[in-house]
């Protein structure tokens, strides 16, 4: 499923209304203008929407900048660096953004783990990623502690389950 997080501007740098805060609260590229007529009710649920944009935003956004980064690249092999000048990032982030992109297929990505988890397994075959980036989230493994383990640092003592299939229903 596609959704929508990133507010739309428009060319007086106010997000639209329907895209975040309603009529009662307008958002720019400077500030946020809240009417006296806002509720409480409808303050409230704004900061949660907020908190839930920004928090989706900061967990994603790195994939987003590889993959964009990786779609110009190809498809505008002589013109995407002139966009990467114009708006972009600083080189080292795009970089490593890209690196991972370009070496973690869509497939291996977790969306349970950090970026990070899948740069630490991004050097290794497609294979020997899907097996470290399940075991992090299954055994709720930081950045730190997945690298320890695939260093051969830590004991891994928790097998994974193994789902048994499903018993046939009884007469």
């Amino acid at each position: 499923a596609i959704t929508r997080v990133v507010p739309m501007v428009d060319e007086r740098d106010e997000v639209h209304p329907d895209t975040v805060g309603g009529d009662d609260i307008v958002f720019t590229t400077t500030g946020m203008s809240i009417s006296q007529e806002c509720s409480y009710e409808k303050w409230k649920t704004q900061g949660a929407k907020m908190k839930r944009v920004i928090d989706t935003i900061e967990k994603h956004i790195q994939w987003w900048i590889g993959d964009w980064i990786l779609w110009g690249q190809k498809r505008y092999p002589d013109a995407y660096t002139q966009a990467l000048d114009k708006w972009m990032f600083e080189y080292g982030h795009a970089r490593n953004c890209v690196y991972v992109c370009r070496n973690v297929p869509r497939e291996n990505r977790t969306p349970t783990l950090s970026f990070n988890h899948h740069y630490a397994v991004a050097k290794l075959p497609i294979d020997e990623q899907k097996k470290w980036l399940a075991r992090a989230d299954y055994e709720g493994w930081t950045v730190a502690e997945m690298r320890k383990a695939m260093a051969g640092e830590v004991d891994i003592l928790k097998p994974i389950p193994i789902p048994e299939p499903p018993k046939p229903p009884e007469p």
